[in-house]
């Protein structure tokens, strides 16, 4: 299991220095990202247990801008955060 930390830990920190390459090419290209097409990537790298908000997400008919959707992604993860210490003891 150390190995494999190890392992994971190396190439975690391989992709990220060559995410962080990437980025500064693109800015130094003066590439323009489309904000769209930033909100689509954020929503695409949620994790699993956000599946539900996720496809709410994908059916809302507005076009998102980055800083509402991370407002929304925030509120969504206090909500998950209270209801895991609230709904425990009303359900008990």
């Amino acid at each position: 299991m150390e190995i494999w930390k190890a392992l994971e830990e190396k190439y975690n920190t391989e992709r990220q220095g060559t995410d962080k390459f990437l980025m500064m090419k693109l800015r130094d290209l003066k590439v323009v990202i489309l904000e769209l097409l930033q909100v689509g990537a954020i929503i695409s790298k949620l994790p699993s247990s956000w599946n539900n908000y996720w496809k709410k997400l994908l059916h809302m008919a507005e076009d998102f801008a980055v800083e509402k959707i991370l407002r929304h992604l925030r509120i969504e993860k206090e909500t998950q955060k209270r209801d895991a210490v609230y709904l425990p003891k009303v359900l008990k």
